[in-house]
């Protein structure tokens, strides 16, 4: 029986929202036999740059996590593969999908609700209008005041930039300015939250002796702070979509609806419900504490590791992915676009000693990551498909099998520590550094028109300690008959182009262990290695065959013939200087005895020499 193959196109995979909802997912795949593949779509910076469509060759459905594709053309061409698609917590972009929306309009309602029933009238409310759930969430917060007859009061609403611990902060210097004048807050988030209190706890504000909190997510912040929190049934909600994607690609059912998810408060002690101290809940908080600061130490220790490896390390060892021994993956490939399509495997990791792919071969995008990887993933594990780009450039994709379920990766704490995500960024200075390097080098050693090595390059090979090594070679000395008069006649656009033509000709002509160069003008060089005494003889000769050959340049037919020098190491020379002077000195003989063929230096064509 062949296997069912889900995508899931996911932001992040760690923290505590993606991680939890992933988790899901991946229980159930593994319960009804199911493969799952990851494609992780924002940076560490929270861009999303994802255009690709990795898996559409093999992928049944597809799992779409909060705005982890935003391209139109992206999403049209996804649906018009006519297979089914989930997207939660709303559509995305996409028209035909089953979509799971988390009820945030009721979430608020409740929140606002409870801190009524505490008797509160004077209710804040702490938003991010960017963000869609937020929104939600203060639209069912307007509904249960208008329901409980308490006026609207815009002096204790707060928009905030974004959701973050800093925001939430910076809402209490506002508060602030405004003179508070409230007696409970609500907050879209957590994580704000924890801001506003950790800025209350500042001012000798007590929560919630002064003022009440609750907040949303239900997240280990909430735990940790003892917040209420209104929950979202993150685990549930990804074992219900994948349930539901399984039978709809069983069905070969593509369907267009909505599905509700309900959420829970869970009541603490911030809005005033328990304001128990018991020493077991004591204990409880310190032994989180302590669970938090052992994954900070060692998430934080291998970083550091990894980091210093990538920028210290040398190309090889970067590309080599053996870094990758300082995290819990147990398997990666490294894979670089080569053309628009098509991508190839740079490098391998393993624990292991056998790999399913290898080292240069190459892959489609659509067919890409081979669904063979699967047989190499456990049943704690998941694969997970990253991006390598940088600012300006899309490099490839690292693709990793592990535990992405660790207790790090499903914290709170680990966006902010986890290694993978940071290490994208890293990876992709690190190639992009290597990549300047080789563009440096080119430009600083091959000729600008015609790509091929230049006399910089041609001096270097022929140093005096590469020129000991080397067994026998020859230098043949190449120059255009009559290039002037084409220059002259058909324009400089013709002669380049013509130049361009006579370099791909010269490399096609010249062994697997020969350099061709140009020096300048129309004069070029060939480093020959000698298979036997006559070697360079046959290469001239056979460059003077082809290039007798007409030329079509455009809409020009030309013929240009060359005359060649040559000269022999170590016979008639031991240093580049000489051994390039008596090659020239041939190339004068062969175009005074009539262009068009090949003389090789004789010492009596050295007027120098007695």
């Amino acid at each position: 029986m062949v296997k069912k193959i889900i995508g899931v196109l996911t932001p992040l995979t760690d923290g505590f929202y993606f991680n939890n909802m992933l988790k899901g997912i991946h229980d159930v795949a593994l319960d009804r036999d199911a493969h799952i593949v990851h494609f992780q779509t924002y940076d560490s910076s929270h861009q999303n740059h994802y255009f690709h469509y990795l898996g559409i060759d093999y992928i049944d459905g597809w799992i779409v996590l909060l705005d982890a594709v935003s391209d139109p053309v992206h999403i049209k061409r996804l649906e018009s593969m006519n297979k089914p698609i989930i997207t939660t917590p709303y559509k995305s972009g996409f028209t035909t999908c089953t979509t799971f929306v988390v009820n945030n309009e009721q979430g608020g309602y409740d929140a606002a609700s409870h801190m009524i029933q505490h008797g509160h009238r004077s209710i804040a409310f702490v938003y991010a209008s960017s963000n869609e759930e937020s929104i939600q969430r203060y639209e069912g917060y307007l509904r249960a005041l208008e329901e409980n007859g308490i006026p609207f009061q815009s002096e204790l609403i707060y928009d905030v930039k974004n959701l973050w611990e800093k925001y939430g902060g910076d809402a209490v210097q506002l508060m602030q300015q405004r003179g508070f004048g409230f007696t409970a807050l609500i907050a879209s988030a957590d994580r704000t939250a924890v801001g506003i209190m950790e800025a209350f706890r500042m001012l000798g504000i007590r929560v919630p002796e002064d003022i009440s909190v609750c907040s949303f997510d239900n997240t280990e912040y909430a735990s940790h702070y003892s917040l209420t929190s209104v929950a979202q049934p993150l685990y549930e909600r990804g074992k219900r979509m994948a349930e539901l994607l399984l039978n709809q690609i069983d069905e070969a059912l593509v369907q267009d609806q909505v599905r509700i998810e309900k959420m829970e408060i869970v009541f603490r002690q911030s809005c005033g419900c328990k304001l128990s101290t018991r020493s077991d809940e004591i204990d409880a908080l310190y032994l989180r504490s302590l669970q938090t600061v052992e994954v900070l130490s060692s998430a934080l220790q291998n970083n550091y590791l990894i980091g210093r490896t990538l920028i210290k390390s040398n190309p090889e060892s970067i590309r080599d992915l053996s870094w990758l021994s300082l995290t819990s993956f147990t398997w990666g490939c490294l894979a670089l676009w080569e053309g628009e399509k098509t991508l190839r495997i740079e490098s391998i990791y393993s624990t292991e000693e056998y790999s399913l792919i290898q080292i240069n071969q190459t892959f489609q995008e659509g067919a890409f990551p081979p669904l063979q990887l699967q047989k190499l993933v456990e049943s704690n594990e998941s694969l997970i498909v990253h991006t390598i780009r940088t600012e300006s450039k899309d490099m490839g994709f690292l693709v990793l099998i592990g535990d992405m379920f660790e207790k790090h990766q499903s914290s709170n704490v680990g966006p902010l520590i986890h290694s993978v995500t940071h290490t994208m960024d890293l990876l992709a200075a690190a190639l992009e550094r290597e990549n300047l390097y080789e563009q440096i080098h080119k430009l600083a050693f091959h000729d600008p028109l015609t790509s091929i090595p230049n006399r910089r390059y041609i001096y270097d090979q022929m140093a005096p300690d590469k020129m000991k090594s080397e067994g026998p070679f020859a230098v043949l000395m190449i120059d255009l008959d009559r290039f002037k008069d084409i220059n002259d006649s058909l324009g400089h656009l013709v002669g380049d182009k013509l130049l361009c033509k006579v370099a791909e000709i010269l490399k096609v002509s010249a062994g697997p262990k020969d350099i061709v160069a140009r020096l300048g003008g129309d004069e070029f060089i060939i480093l020959c290695a000698l298979e036997d005494q006559n070697s360079a003889e046959k290469l001239a000769e056979s460059i003077i065959s082809t290039l007798n050959e007409p030329l079509q340049i455009d809409s020009d037919v030309v013929r240009a013939t060359p005359s060649i020098g040559i000269s022999h190491y170590p016979n008639h020379g031991m240093d580049r200087e000489t051994l390039i002077k008596h090659a020239d000195i041939a190339l004068y003989e062969a175009k005074e005895g009539g262009k068009n063929r090949f003389v090789v230096y004789q010492s009596e064509m050295n007027p120098y020499l007695p």
